[in-house]
């Protein structure tokens, strides 16, 4: 979850929660050691999907957090 010369994925979903706090942010990585996983919604984001991943399972996981209520 980290951008090389650039912010990584935590502190961008910060800044975008900030602007919009209702905003779905959806978090996709290839590393599974990573500690936001375990952890996604306390770091902000709606949910997440490991790499490598299925159009299925991107629509599938959009339609859970769409139609969610909050």
């Amino acid at each position: 979850l980290t951008v090389p010369q650039g912010k990584g994925a935590k502190e961008a979903v910060k800044e975008i929660k900030q602007i919009a706090p209702y905003a779905k942010i959806i978090v996709a990585s290839g590393y599974s050691i990573d500690n936001v996983f375990p952890d996604y919604k306390i770091f902000g984001f709606s949910d997440y999907l490991h790499k490598p991943f299925t159009f299925y399972d991107i629509e599938t996981m959009l339609n859970q957090i769409f139609l969610k209520k909050y």
